[in-house]
Formats: structure tokens, C-alpha cells, sequence
């Protein structure tokens, strides 16, 4: 039974340097908080001495030659040191790759090492002169991850308050909670000193304990001492020396504790490593999915998407979308286009009124008729500034329609963006923004062009004989006998009025036509008010002044109702010609136009979508393979 125990725990150790293959395999590093042990140390100690003493050598298979064993272990250093020379340069550099090897033998206890540079300060050879950050920055990459145990290596004969590696350990482990001390060299400490201290904890505060090693010197490589010789030493020199805590020290206890430490670790880690690996695992089955699937038929899928883009800029003009909206200034659609018909073209039309002064009129009435004075120009003079009136409302017109457009075109842009299926063909998308912009755009000029024709409709004929125009209320009062030589008066003949002039002398004005008398609208200003009894020398006469009180009034009597025409013709046309011809059109014209496309591939997947749909299977693959192998270790348990 207590076999079966330690076969399942040394399966532990063997599941998670799967899941280390794994991800190394695929290069992916970091990605899951694997359980491990880093070897952290100075350069000189780790490199000559821990992991020579660790590996029990029988033969060594590295990751990137899966199919070669080393038998030699002295080919072993030289792979390694060449294969560093690759990855790091030949100048004693460093990277964040790893170099996997595995050491297999029967006479070795389960156990996996991350073993790190050796720490250094000062740069050797042609190393770059931050060596020392870099190497800082590659360990705590390491030792930062919660799920690590830091090995941390310090020379015996050396003062452990200035340990670098303790200094490292304890910047992300203050409590020692995941740190294991080695003390090396215990040998070769001075004469009269010894580690009993340091070795029984009570010098530095580490949960999982110190254990002290005595490694191989140069000396011992130069004779060529083998590995049971240097063990048989070492449990000499601890009988002698450290007799009461010899069975806790040494290398074989070491590899021991390690192999203790890191399955009980893992086993500790497991639930939550696997949560970890569940949670990445539907992420990036969600990234895949988000990728969409192979298009099997390009037509059916671009029936599919202009469907769905003229579906959702229906909603939006309809105002049935259920988008949220955090203020007026994002309204978008139908409140935006009530927002431009409502609140900014007709408050922009409501703001704009006849401005003429006395002064204006009169100089226009002295101005009018050359050198033979006419006996009544009223009607020439107000074709003619009312025209001018009517001309001011061009413009806002047209910025209705600009709007409008520009709205229609944002609605366009707004509907495309957020199709994140389309953005996988940036082709198709392209097309489909090219094609509903050109639509938009020749219903823009269309649209213009009926706003142009509505006002220089309005400017060709000037319709007295509308039945919202009163003549009857631009002469009210003003007819009594004092004045009747100086203007007409009007007569009732068969419901038509014309001038006449009194004493007998009755004249058809020629061009001056005046329909029949309404009510419905009345000059928005008081006249009287407005031109006061003011005079400029002898040109202000009771005729002049006549005239511009008529005059004022014709504009105001008509120019409102040319307004109200205007106010209700542009948003209609913009209906007509824009958004409804849009909601009606765009569809079939989209279909028309990218269906016959065979000139590109619309269907050309961007190289972003291929490389996160590449990535995101590999993460499945791997995550997949990690879950089963912790699946497998739960299942023996």
C-alpha cells in the first residue's frame, strides 16, 4: 500500500513534466503556473557543483533532439554549451529559452530543476553591460510564479547577509513559505568556524529548511573521482563533523527532500492548476469559436452577412435597436434624424425672417425705375427682395441633406464595425463600406439636387394666387382719401382683385398680379412701429413711404408661407431620397454588386484572424493534453 502511495506520488512529478514537454514543445513558457523547483545561486557555485552532484548520470535525452540518448556526459556539456552558443550568442549571454533535459536512471529519485544563471554583477567577456538586470529580470520571471520552489544556493564560506540568492528568494518569498537553503562548500569553510548555526535555522528564517552539501572540486574533476566516491566523502565529513544532523544533510537528502517537497507541492497545486487549465481551455475554445468556422458556400455567406447588416441599419433608422444611448450626443438613427429635422433645421428656419429696414426698402424704391420715375413700382420691388429672402434658405436646406448623409454614412460605419464576423474578411468588408458609401452618396447628390430644384422653384414664380397670401391684409388701413392719389385701391371683380386708381383714371397694372384675399397669415411686425415718422430731406414722401409699408408687408405676408413649404419639402425629400431609398435598396444592391465580384477573393481571411486561429488551437491542443494528463493522475488517485 505504502508503494502504491509513492508510485502515485512520483506520478505527480512525472504528469507535470508532461505538461512542461508540453508547453515547451509548442514554446509556449509561462503560460500555466506549473509546480517546479528553481536552482537559484551564484554563477561560480551552481554551475560547477549543484547540478553536477543532482543528476546521478546514465544517460541524457535533451527535448530538441527527442530521438538521440547521450550516454557521454561529456557530450551532454558540450550539447548544452553549443546549444547556448545558439540561443544566447557566443558572448556569455542569456535568454529566456530553455534547454530541457532529461536525465534518466534507476538509481535517481523523481525530481525536475529549473536551474537559472548564476547570478553575477559584473560582465564578463563581451557580455552587454546590463547583464545583471537581465538576468534579474529572467529570474524573477521564475521565482515570482506562486506555484515555484526556490532552491536557494549560498556559499558556505561566504557571509549569508549579503547572499544574493537569499536577497532574491525573500523579495518574493518575505515569509519563506516555498524557499529550501543549500549551503555548499562546507568544506573549504576557515579554520575555527563552522555551520551548526545557519544549518539548525537560526539564521535565516526559511519554512521548508537549509540543507548543507559538500560539492566536487576542480580536483576531484581532474581525477577523475567518481560520483559514489564523492558521496562516500561527503557522509565521512558530516559523520565527523555535523554527527548529530549528518542523516540531514548531503546530497543524497537533498535529492530526497526535493523529490518530497515537489510531489507534495504538486499535489497541493493540483486543484487549482487544474481550474486554471478548465478557464484557458474555454477562453481560447472561445477565441477559436469567435474565429468562425471554414465558409463552405461564399455565396450563401455573403447572403448571410448583408442580411444581417441591412437588418441591423433598418433597426437602427426604425429606432428599434435596443442599443443604449448615454446622451443626445449619441443618439444615432432615428433620433438622430428627428434630433436633425426637429431640433436643428427648423429651429434654423424658425430663426430666419425678413430683415429689410425703412431704410433698405426706401433706397430700393428711389433706386428703382432710371430716369423716368414709375407711378407704382411696389410690385417689382417686392419680386425682388422676397426672392432674396427665399434664397436664405437654401443653405440650411442643404446642411439638412448633408446631415442627414452624414448620419446615414456613420449609421453604415457603426452597423460594419460591429459585424466581428466580417472582420475576418477585410476584403468583404471593404467592398461592403465601398459599395453602401457609393449608394449613399449618389442618393446624397440626388437628394441635393431635389433640395436646388425646390428652392429655384420657389425663386421662378413668386404665386400671389396662393390661398395663404393676403393681399387684403397688406393694405388694410392704408386706403383713405388723402392718400388715394398716391396708391391704388383695390375692386372685387368676379372674386379677382385689381388696381384701380381713383379720379376717374383707371389703369390695368401690367405684370403686377394679386390673388384673392385670405387671412391666414398676418404680418408678423407692426409696420407703424417699425418705420417711424422720420424723414430723410425731401425724398421721404407720403408716396415712398406708402409703397415701403406695402412692400413690408407683402414679404411678410408671403415669405412665411414659402417657409412652411420648405420646412415641410426637406425632410420629406431626405426620406424619400435618402433613408427610405436606403432601407429599400441597400440589400439588393449589395447582392448585386458582390455576388458577380470575381476579381478578388472576398473571402481572404486577414492574417491576423489565421495567426489568432492558429494560436488559439495550439493553446487548445496543449491545455487539452495538460488536462488530460492531470485527468489521468486523478483517476489512479
Amino acid at each position: 500500500m505504502e508503494q502504491s502511495k509513492i508510485l502515485i506520488m512520483e506520478d505527480l512529478i512525472g504528469a507535470i513534466n508532461k505538461l512542461q514537454d508540453i508547453f515547451n514543445t509548442l514554446k509556449i513558457k509561462n503560460f500555466v503556473k506549473l509546480p517546479q523547483i528553481v536552482m537559484l545561486g551564484s554563477q561560480l557555485i551552481k554551475n560547477k557543483e549543484e547540478t553536477e552532484s543532482t543528476e546521478f548520470k546514465e544517460y541524457g535525452v535533451f527535448l530538441h533532439l527527442p530521438d538521440k540518448k547521450f550516454t557521454d556526459f561529456d557530450e551532454i556539456r558540450k550539447e548544452i554549451e553549443c546549444q547556448t552558443d545558439k540561443l544566447a550568442g557566443n558572448n556569455k549571454g542569456i535568454c529566456k529559452k530553455t534547454i530541457n533535459l532529461k536525465i534518466c536512471s534507476p538509481h535517481v529519485v523523481n525530481l525536475t530543476l529549473v536551474d537559472l544563471p548564476g547570478i553575477t554583477k559584473i560582465p564578463v567577456g563581451d557580455q552587454p553591460e546590463d547583464i545583471e538586470s537581465q538576468i534579474k529580470e529572467l529570474i524573477m520571471l521564475y521565482i515570482k510564479n506562486p506555484n515555484s520552489i526556490i532552491l536557494s544556493v549560498s556559499p558556505a564560506n561566504a557571509d549569508l547577509a549579503t547572499s544574493e540568492s537569499i536577497k532574491y528568494a525573500k523579495q518574493v518569498d518575505p515569509k519563506g513559505l516555498r524557499t529550501l537553503a543549500v549551503l555548499t562548500k562546507l568544506d573549504i569553510m576557515d579554520k575555527g568556524t563552522n555551520a551548526w548555526e545557519i544549518l539548525r535555522g537560526n539564521s535565516i528564517n526559511v519554512e521548508l529548511g537549509i540543507i548543507g552539501t559538500v560539492n566536487r572540486s576542480q580536483q576531484n574533476n581532474n581525477d577523475n573521482k567518481t560520483i559514489d566516491e564523492q558521496l562516500k566523502d561527503e557522509k565521512k565529513f558530516f559523520n565527523k563533523n555535523y554527527k548529530e544532523i549528518a542523516h540531514q544533510n548531503g546530497i543524497p537528502y537533498l535529492s530526497k527532500r526535493l523529490s518530497q517537497l515537489l510531489m507534495h507541492h504538486i499535489k497541493k497545486c493540483l486543484p487549482g492548476l487544474k481550474m486554471e487549465i478548465n478557464e484557458e481551455l474555454q477562453q481560447y475554445q472561445g477565441t477559436s469559436k469567435s474565429c468562425g468556422e471554414t465558409i463552405k458556400d461564399r455565396d450563401l455567406f455573403i447572403i448571410k452577412i448583408v442580411t444581417q447588416i441591412s437588418k441591423k441599419i433598418e433597426s437602427i433608422i426604425e429606432g428599434t435597436t435596443m442599443q443604449k444611448f448615454s446622451g443626445l450626443q449619441n443618439l444615432i438613427g432615428g433620433p438622430k434624424y428627428r434630433k436633425i429635422f426637429d431640433d436643428s433645421f427648423n429651429t434654423t428656419l424658425k430663426n430666419i425672417n425678413p430683415e429689410w429696414t425703412k431704410e433698405e426698402i426706401v433706397n430700393y424704391i428711389l433706386n428703382f425705375g432710371g430716369p423716368r420715375p414709375l407711378v407704382f413700382s411696389t410690385d417689382f420691388i417686392f419680386l425682388g427682395l422676397i426672392k432674396i429672402d427665399v434664397e436664405r434658405l437654401r443653405a440650411p436646406s442643404l446642411d439638412c441633406v448633408q446631415n442627414s448623409h452624414d448620419e446615414m454614412e456613420k449609421i453604415i460605419m457603426e452597423t460594419i464595425k460591429e459585424q466581428q464576423e466580417l472582420q475576418r474578411f477585410p476584403i468583404l468588408e471593404r467592398k461592403i463600406q465601398f459599395h453602401l458609401k457609393n449608394l449613399v452618396n449618389n442618393q446624397l447628390s440626388i437628394a441635393q439636387n431635389s433640395v436646388i430644384e425646390l428652392i429655384n422653384t420657389e425663386l421662378s414664380s413668386v404665386n400671389t394666387n396662393h390661398p395663404d397670401f393676403s393681399i387684403k391684409d397688406a393694405f388694410k388701413n392704408m386706403v383713405n382719401p388723402e392718400e388715394s392719389i398716391v396708391y391704388p385701391v383695390f375692386e372685387n371683380t368676379q372674386n379677382n382683385f385689381k388696381f384701380s386708381i381713383p379720379n376717374n383714371s383707371q389703369q390695368q397694372l401690367s405684370g403686377f398680379s394679386l390673388g384673392s384675399p385670405q387671412t391666414n397669415i398676418k404680418p408678423t411686425t407692426n409696420f407703424t412701429e417699425t418705420f417711424k415718422e422720420t424723414t430723410s430731406g425731401n425724398l421721404m414722401n407720403k408716396k415712398t413711404e406708402t409703397e415701403a409699408k406695402i412692400i413690408y408687408n407683402l414679404i411678410h405676408n408671403y415669405f412665411p408661407i414659402v417657409k412652411k413649404t420648405v420646412q415641410d419639402q426637406i425632410p420629406k425629400i431626405v426620406m424619400f431620397k435618402i433613408i427610405n431609398h436606403m432601407k429599400d435598396n441597400m440589400q439588393n444592391e449589395l447582392l448585386h454588386k458582390l455576388l458577380k465580384e470575381n476579381e478578388v477573393d472576398l473571402l481572404k481571411e486577414s492574417k491576423k484572424y489565421e495567426q489568432l486561429r492558429k494560436n488559439a488551437e495550439m493553446m487548445i491542443e496543449a491545455l487539452k493534453a495538460a488536462k488530460k494528463a492531470i485527468d489521468d493522475i486523478e483517476i489512479r488517485q
